[in-house]
């Protein structure tokens, strides 16, 4: 808890604020503390492996770790007024399946509708699955599915269980 009131005090309350969205909360969520610091508009809860309990402004949901369900439960519920949906630095075979699960979302909760943080091109090698660069709009993909029919033809594919 301590580390959590320094960070606050260094990063947070001495950063300039016109130009920022939210940030995302760096620490697991822990209803006690979360009490403390949601007076802070600019913080945005991950709710990465615990379930948030109290309301929040803005909830960033990384889809591959979760449900629709789980989130139209949260929705119904009151527990946040914002979703911004990403991934956990995945794959990009994830990074669709994130956007995927953001237009599942959309399409029931269009009025939530907003700029999401879905692409990831800098942290992994350029490999066949790397997504072409089109600006901050998702590249249009030809192939059937996620778009790779060619590339994953070609692998080897063995059962697991």
């Amino acid at each position: 808890e301590w580390q959590w009131k320094e960070w606050i005090q260094e990063y947070i309350m001495k950063f300039p604020t016109r130009n920022l969205d939210f940030i995302e909360v760096p620490v697991n969520y822990k209803e006690k503390i979360w009490l403390k610091s949601k007076r802070n508009p600019f913080l945005a809860l991950d709710v990465w492996g615990g379930e948030n309990t109290l309301p929040v402004a803005v909830l960033v949901w990384k889809s591959s770790r979760k449900s629709v369900d789980q989130l139209l439960k949260k929705r119904s519920a009151g527990l946040f007024q914002r979703v911004i949906f990403t991934h956990s630095l995945s794959h990009p075979l994830d990074q669709l399946s994130s956007a995927y699960f953001a237009a599942q979302f959309y399409k029931i909760e269009p009025r939530l509708k907003e700029v999401c943080g879905l692409i990831q091109r800098d942290f992994y090698e350029t490999h066949k699955c790397t997504l072409p660069d089109t600006g901050s709009f998702f590249p249009c993909l030809s192939g059937t599915g996620w778009g790779f029919d060619q590339y994953l033809n070609r692998l080897s594919w063995k059962k697991v269980f």
